[in-house]
């Protein structure tokens, strides 16, 4: 079940990669699919998105120190 998180199962870093292939090859042709803005218009985004943003040097940061 997706997003069930207490499920313990293997890693199937191949069936992840099929997974996210698929969803794009499926959502391609959808207005509604997300699309990434160019970095140099980050700070032209109101989204949450933290690419190119301030706020993605802090979050970076933190998981660099808790290694």
């Amino acid at each position: 079940m997706p997003n069930d998180w207490s499920l313990d199962g293997d890693i199937n870093l191949q069936g992840q990669a099929e997974w996210y292939k698929k969803m794009f090859e499926k959502t391609a042709k959808r207005d509604w699919a997300w699309k990434q803005y160019h970095i140099e218009d980050a700070d032209k985004d109101s989204g949450y998105d933290l690419y190119g943003k301030p706020a993605e040097a802090v979050v970076k940061e933190y998981y660099r120190r808790k290694g």
